[in-house]
């Protein structure tokens, strides 16, 4: 007889419950991780089926146990950073990836049986699911510590429909995913750890469809296209609220510094007009005889910045 059935059997006769698995070792490591376990079902002939998920439920990992066989299996997975080969060794093959741009899912299908593994295999699996956040947050660290200005990376999108800056766009076939229209390109639009992030460019905008200007409404109904597992309906309607912040600045700023290229090509007209009306000498000289000395100043400054001079 296995520990485990022989520890249940102990407890029973005690008056008492213990979790079977692992002789209850495997809960209590993830108990003391912090991991929250819940029981989701009992399927025929004794199968028992678990989620674990980490605090911020980003990362989960579904399994099942046989209490007649006490054999273990896993049947889904999803979160950031997952070692795909690790997946593989349990079954898993990666079905799509989930709304959130980094983040994947994996599961068996109708073409796979789940694959048998023992208590520390699935205690090992579980531990590099649920890390997986951690090594998306020091992958983003170092990706911004090596390009400091990365939001600015010139990467443009061949726009083939029209649309204006700040647009919203959606597209179902790259994982549910909501994106922006910021300059020349298409940004994947995404919260991660309570922050906005401006993810991977699009190369065009053929797989996405332009819904219009961001409203409150608009990107709570996108965001909740995404709705399913742990992933909830306040979680998603948190993001939106986000992501509708983040895009309000965004445009508040692309609009001052519209209005600020306005105001320089004004005044540039008015130069140019004004060379050719009074002629070069002439326009030396005005130059010259500017009583703003702060004026005189700030256009050395500009000249020098521009010439060698």
């Amino acid at each position: 007889m296995k520990l485990s059935k022989l520890l249940k059997e102990v407890a029973s006769d005690h008056g008492f419950s213990l979790n079977e698995i692992d002789g209850g070792q495997l809960f209590d490591f993830f108990s003391r991780k912090g991991y929250e376990v819940k029981e989701i079902g009992t399927e025929k002939d004794g199968v028992q089926k678990y989620v674990v998920a980490d605090e911020s439920n980003n990362q989960f990992v579904h399994f099942q146990h046989n209490r007649n066989t006490d054999e273990l299996a896993v049947s889904q997975m999803s979160g950031y950073r997952i070692d795909q080969s690790k997946a593989n060794r349990a079954g898993m093959r990666r079905s799509r990836d989930a709304s959130e741009v980094g983040k994947t899912v994996y599961m068996t299908d109708g073409n796979y049986t789940p694959v048998e593994i023992d208590a520390m295999e699935l205690r090992n699996l579980v531990s590099h699911v649920m890390t997986g956040l951690d090594r998306e947050a020091k992958a983003q660290q170092d990706f911004y510590a090596k390009n400091p200005l990365a939001d600015n990376i010139n990467e443009a999108t061949q726009f083939t429909k029209p649309s204006q800056d700040g647009d919203i766009y959606y597209s179902e076939r790259e994982g549910k995913a909501i994106g922006i229209r910021k300059g020349d390109s298409l940004y994947h639009l995404y919260v991660f750890d309570g922050t906005p992030k401006l993810g991977k460019v699009a190369g065009s905008d053929r797989r996405w469809e332009n819904m219009g200007p961001a409203s409150r409404g608009l990107l709570a109904q996108l965001a909740l296209k995404g709705v399913g597992g742990l992933y909830g309906k306040d979680a998603a309607l948190a993001d939106a609220r986000t992501m509708l912040q983040f895009v309000s600045d965004m445009t508040e700023s692309v609009n001052e510094e519209s209005m600020m290229n306005e105001r320089l090509n004004v005044s540039r007209d008015l130069l140019t007009d004004l060379y050719k009306d009074r002629g070069a000498t002439a326009f030396a000289q005005m130059i010259l005889e500017l009583r703003d000395e702060n004026a005189l100043d700030d256009l050395v400054e500009a000249l020098q910045n521009q010439y060698t001079i």
